[in-house]
């Protein structure tokens, strides 16, 4: 069934509440509230996931008769609600950043209190560029996007991760209409003898990209810094723009004052929002109690990070690190301009509880590692490499935060092993070598890194790795096969 390309009704309610703030917006929401010990607040919600499967944009899906009965049905129940109206701007620069507006019925002030602390405030009496109506109360869930009218209808869900993602959902196409390109990815500066290196990390939510981008590094303080941490936005100069202008939305996932130092203190001042995190009735936060969802948030804020760079934007890029979990992958190899652009289309990583929990764990691929491109997925990969072509300079890497190997000869990739590549990287003190097998560039050797004991290789006998290569190429071609009009160039630089 073709999409419809219609455009969704754009008539919003006059909000009896217009950007209350936040200590209004909490004092509102104080009947869900359990305080923790430190005085944040934390709430627990119907719905612990954004609903992938129950979302459809105009450009690429079929609206069907009974989305627009439930659309006419949101208009004609405005009037009967008391809505809060919420204006904010994404990105930072005022020739570049972006005004939108959430509605969200008076009773679910919470929503409004966490995503309204990832942004700084907008005027009110400004015509919005992007605008989602929020009814977490909808006796059916339903997210309809129209990336023409930048509007978007968040229906029967209470997660505050789905209208983030409204938002930036369309940031990011806004910035592809206008030549760039949107990427779900963190980016971080990290200096190394004076001189900065700016750096891109793809992955999905919850393989370690909020890690990696906030890592130190093991540098000295001073030497790594927080850009920005989950969506960016890549522009035809070299230009790489940041949205969350306040606040990072953030996986507490194995939160630990030893994995992440600088995303726990921040999750642990009273300034955090807590969401589906486990909270004692004393008020005591356990990080790694999973009795709600392994898909706990907090909300904390850019000012409360140690690590946080004056700027969310970088001014170029000049590394590119693609985050997988795919057992044949090393823990890093060196990409070309071409098989970069094949790490981008395939996407090779395992579901999270972030996106689908009830296939957490499982191999999953998907383009850009972003689950929120509108329009052809291969119009990004094109445009990707055509980038990468402009930015001759730009390294770019695949680094696989999961395990070597199947089964019991599996391998677990430690954190520090991680760590320790990308800081040799950064200073540029790793040896490659090409590797015939994985057609890809290894290390051969790194600082205080067994290279040996990261390859995929050694989890396998050498007949068994070389086919299980094979019907994994095969997988790879088939995928790559699905987008019609995917330069030449990508396909055969398949790895």
């Amino acid at each position: 069934m073709a999409p419809t390309k219609v455009r969704l009704p754009r008539r919003f309610p006059r909000a009896a509440l217009p950007n209350p703030p936040p200590e209004e917006l909490r004092a509102l929401a104080r009947p869900e509230e359990r305080t923790t010990d430190y005085g944040a607040p934390s709430y627990v919600t119907r719905f612990r996931s954004r609903s992938a499967h129950f979302t459809k944009n105009t450009l690429d899906d079929p609206i069907t008769d009974a989305d627009w009965k439930a659309l006419e049905d949101v208009v004609e129940s405005f009037p009967r609600r008391e809505w809060i109206q919420l204006d904010r701007w994404i990105g930072e620069d005022p020739r570049f950043r972006v005004h939108a507006r959430l509605y969200v019925p008076r009773e679910y002030a919470r929503i409004a209190f966490g995503w309204g602390q990832l942004l700084i405030p907008a005027p009110a009496d400004h015509e919005p560029d992007i605008v989602t109506v929020d009814v977490p109360d909808w006796p059916e869930r339903r997210i309809l996007v129209d990336p023409i009218e930048r509007v978007n209808y968040v229906l029967g869900t209470d997660y505050i991760g789905e209208a983030k993602m409204s938002f930036l959902r369309l940031w990011m196409y806004l910035w592809k209409e206008r030549g760039g390109l949107g990427f779900h990815a963190g980016s971080k500066v990290v200096r190394v003898r004076d001189n900065p290196r700016w750096m891109l990390f793809f992955g999905l939510s919850g393989t370690g990209k909020t890690t990696l981008t906030n890592h130190t590094l093991g540098l000295p303080p001073g030497k790594t810094f927080l850009v920005q941490d989950d969506i960016v936005a890549w522009l035809p100069d070299g230009l790489c723009l940041g949205s969350e202008n306040k606040g990072l939305y953030v996986k507490t996932e194995g939160l630990t004052p030893e994995s992440q130092p600088a995303i726990y203190q921040a999750a642990t001042r009273p300034s955090a929002i807590l969401e589906n995190v486990w909270v004692g009735p004393d008020g005591r936060v356990d990080f790694g109690n999973y009795e709600l969802t392994t898909n706990g948030r907090a909300v904390v804020l850019l000012e409360e990070l140690p690590n946080a760079a004056p700027s969310i934007d970088a001014p170029r890029v000049d590394q590119i690190f693609f985050i997988t979990r795919n057992p044949l992958a090393p823990a890093l190899a060196r990409l070309d301009h071409a098989q970069a652009a094949v790490a981008f289309m395939l996407g090779e990583s395992v579901e999270t509880s972030a996106g689908d929990p009830t296939r957490a764990g499982q191999a999953v691929r998907v383009v850009g590692t972003n689950p929120f491109i509108v329009g052809p997925p291969q119009d990004e990969g094109n445009a990707f490499l055509a980038m990468l072509e402009r930015s001759s300079h730009v390294e770019c890497y695949l680094v696989n935060t999961g395990t070597l190997g199947e089964g019991e000869r599996s391998r677990k990739i430690r954190l520090e092993e991680t760590v320790a590549l990308l800081r040799a990287v950064a200073e540029g003190s790793v040896a490659w070598v090409y590797d015939r097998d994985l057609r890809l560039e290894v290390p051969a050797s790194a600082p205080g890194v067994p290279v040996e004991a990261l390859h995929p290789r050694a989890y396998y006998g050498a007949d068994e790795f070389r086919a299980q290569l094979e019907r994994l190429r095969t997988d790879r071609r088939a995928w790559l096969g699905r987008f019609p009009g995917l330069r030449r160039e990508i396909r055969e630089a398949l790895y």
